[in-house]
């Protein structure tokens, strides 16, 4: 039988695997819209570098215009859609 502390730490553990997987999922994302390689997710594990990089070229860069080899950019998708 699990003791009240076990069923808290497996549904805290749980909740915490699947937000570092959404925020992964995120961040290559926003990458790629960049124009960039996912594996740049990979900056997030040098402690010192990783508030410079990341969240200079995740927040303040503007993402690519034009399409690139990801996607096209976000405003064209919006405007395909809203064509169909």
């Amino acid at each position: 039988m699990l003791a009240t502390g076990d069923l808290t730490a497996i549904v805290a553990i749980s909740f915490i695997v699947a937000m570092c997987w959404m925020l992964t999922a995120l961040s290559v994302r926003r990458w790629h819209d960049l124009g960039k390689s996912g594996w740049w997710v990979l900056v997030h594990a040098i402690p010192v570098v990783e508030p410079f990089i990341a969240v200079g070229a995740n927040g303040l860069l503007r993402g690519d215009t034009a399409p690139n080899r990801y996607k096209p950019p976000l405003h064209i998708a919006l405007d395909d859609a809203q064509t169909v």
